[in-house]
């Protein structure tokens, strides 16, 4: 006997090796139904899944070092005046 169920509950059953139908209803009325193992094997489908960002410390320390080399190469800004320079006459 199928049952409907949300799709969290669906996949926890197919996880847990039930066989799970997958029931589409178009617009214009018609119907297909698939296995979710078939939808899930389809070469055209990427599964993208989210995972934690994990903290790379060599990547971190070679940003700090560029960060540390590029405040010593700054040299101190020169002070304008607020006179045009002077030109000599001809």
């Amino acid at each position: 006997m199928l049952t409907e169920k949300a799709r969290n509950n669906a996949l926890e059953a197919f996880l847990k090796g039930r066989k799970v139908i997958v029931m589409t209803v178009f617009d214009n009325g018609s119907i297909a139904a698939e296995k979710l193992e078939d939808i899930l094997m389809e070469e055209d489908r990427h599964y993208l899944v989210d995972v934690p960002a994990v903290e790379n410390p060599e990547f971190t320390q070679a940003v700090a070092d560029m960060v540390q080399s590029g405040q010593n190469q700054e040299e101190p800004a020169e002070e304008k005046s607020s006179t045009p320079p002077q030109r000599g006459r001809r």
